[in-house]
């Protein structure tokens, strides 16, 4: 009865036709959300149930009670719900979504569905602590995901966020563990990265994050120096292409998610790979 109510209602109410704030409260992988359907993110989200079904299967593969995780660009919490729900009561979850409409819907999702293993930090991860130029959607925009430190044609309205380091963060926060962190900010994945580095080739977490050539381009970042950098870390690389998880042999699609593995744990590389594309080698 649930479905066809949903079909109906997508039937009736396209995307794009719900009005901001229109929210309803519905069972997604991990938890509960509130969702605002005028957002096409979360619209999407309320029919499909989840968001990125592969990358939250691979968190869900990855992450396992108590670790320690880092969702950097949590949006809504998507994915902050599936890794709170993986490391359990003793794990930690450190959420970090800089656009104060987003964090507010985020601090609401967390709030519902009781994750006091979570803690939201409303910032953007920069070179440079403070504050720094941030661009996001417009008001009763449809397409709420695109945040950045960049403006670009779908993030155009400026507004001033704090920012805070990498050292900053694993200071303050006690990152003396991490086990798994996720990166999606719209082209600056790499300044993350770096803003990290210390923990990651300390701690060798797995890791998920976004790529999208042109974004990276506007950053003057090339994939290729991170990869590079990863593989002398000794980590296995993977990518996420049309919702499959392929290994990394030489090149990748100009728009999809890299996954990193550590050699350390073969075991753990081998089951990543998505079973269609375990068949698609097998062939």
């Amino acid at each position: 009865m649930r479905d066809i109510c949903k079909l109906a209602m997508g039937l009736l109410c396209p995307k794009g036709s719900w009005p901001p704030g229109d929210v309803i409260i519905a069972p997604v992988e991990g938890g509960i959300m509130a969702l605002d359907l005028g957002s096409s993110l979360e619209y999407m989200t309320f029919f499909r149930g989840c968001h990125e079904p592969e990358i939250q299967r691979l968190i869900r593969t990855v992450v396992s009670p108590g670790d320690t995780c880092l969702d950097i660009g949590a949006n809504v919490g998507s994915h902050t719900l599936v890794m709170a729900k993986q490391v359990g009561s003793a794990g930690r979850v450190l959420a970090l979504e800089p656009h104060p409409e987003l964090v507010e819907r985020l601090q609401r999702n967390i709030c519902l569905n009781e994750l006091s293993q979570v803690e939201v930090i409303q910032a953007a991860v920069s070179n440079q602590e403070g504050t720094v130029k941030f661009y996001g959607f417009s008001p009763g925009a449809v397409q709420q995901s695109t945040s950045s430190l960049l403006p670009d044609e779908e993030a155009s309205r400026q507004l001033e966020v704090p920012s805070i380091t990498g050292r900053s963060l694993e200071q303050n926060s006690d990152l003396s563990r991490c086990n798994f962190v996720k990166i999606d900010v719209e082209g600056a994945e790499a300044i993350v990265l770096d803003e990290f580095a210390g923990v990651i080739e300390r701690s060798r977490p797995c890791l998920i994050f976004e790529y999208r050539k042109k974004r990276w381009d506007r950053f003057e970042k090339d994939l290729g120096t991170t990869l590079g950098w990863l593989h002398g870390l000794t980590y296995e690389l993977f990518f996420v292409y049309r919702h499959t998880t392929h290994r990394l042999i030489d090149t990748v699609p100009p728009r999809c998610d890299i996954v990193c593995i550590p050699k350390s744990n073969p075991s753990l590389g081998a089951v990543i790979i998505s079973k269609r594309a375990q068949r698609k080698l097998a062939a």
